[in-house]
């Protein structure tokens, strides 16, 4: 058990703020992109301009859904369609400059998707709107848009890369015990409630082992606290090794290990845990 941490590396870092990230950008759109739609519709380029309102309308519906607690209507990647086909117009219309609105773009699918989802649609923007600046703009434009756009796909991601492993820390820190490497009390009394509730809905079998080991003060002060602490790693590490993949062993204090443990034969439970 010493050096492991029960915290999984692959939980997503942004997931219970993509919702926040979604409204506030769909917020900034309507501000800063229906008079750029406006605009397209007064110099005589309506299809430019019913690109650039079809992405600020995902984007709406998909914020006034958050507002009114719903979960967005709209997946965000569907963005990609008015997105690609409005810098096409524009690179064709205004040049270069049409190719500028996909460092946003990377931006938003990077904290406002999946990973996995964001990388996707980031290449497939690159790719797409690369082909389309050669097309429309030549060579030389191409190989730096592709550059550039490229460093800030790998930027975004660093970055994300960053606030996962802080995220991974600041949670070992405020639910793992430094000594035994386990998840300590404020942990167990948080999940504990959510397993009774479970167990209740599901009447599955499951079961909780109190591991209280006796004299230990006595180990304490006749060997040391470093014994002690020992002793006590070495305690959890059998009841670690004997427990499934889906339970959960904590630190209440020192000298206590409860371990918690899901669906299962109760009966076998006792007798492995009897022979410990």
């Amino acid at each position: 058990m010493e050096g492991t941490s029960p915290v999984e590396a692959g939980e997503d870092p942004l997931a219970l703020y993509r919702e926040r990230i979604l409204y506030a950008t769909a917020t900034a759109a309507a501000v800063f992109l229906l008079p750029f739609s406006v605009n397209a519709f007064v110099q005589g380029t309506p299809a430019l301009g019913v690109g650039i309102f079809c992405a600020v309308l995902v984007l709406g519906i998909d914020a006034l859904a958050i507002y009114l607690k719903k979960s967005p209507p709209i997946p965000l990647i569907l963005l990609l369609v008015p997105a690609i086909a409005g810098m096409g117009l524009s690179l064709k219309i205004q040049g270069f400059f049409g190719a500028l609105w996909c460092y946003p773009m990377v931006l938003l699918f990077t904290f406002a998707l999946s990973r996995r989802m964001a990388n996707a649609g980031n290449v497939l923007l690159l790719l797409t709107v690369t082909a389309l600046v050669y097309h429309y703009i030549g060579l030389a434009y191409t190989i730096r848009f592709f550059v550039t756009l490229t460093l800030t796909i790998i930027l975004a991601n660093i970055t994300l890369s960053i606030i996962g492993e802080l995220q991974r820390r600041l949670v070992d820190q405020a639910i793992v015990d430094p000594l035994t490497g386990v998840f300590n009390r404020r942990h167990m009394e948080r999940c504990l409630g959510d397993a009774i509730e479970r167990q209740r809905r599901s009447s599955a079998p499951a079961s909780l082992l109190l591991v209280d080991v006796d004299h230990f003060k006595r180990i304490n002060d006749q060997f040391g606290h470093a014994k002690g602490d020992s002793v006590l790693k070495w305690i959890v590490s059998l009841v670690g090794n004997g427990r499934r993949r889906r339970g959960a062993a904590s630190c209440f204090h020192r000298g206590i290990v409860p371990a918690g443990r899901p669906a299962g034969d109760g009966e076998h439970r006792g007798r492995r845990a009897s022979t410990r």
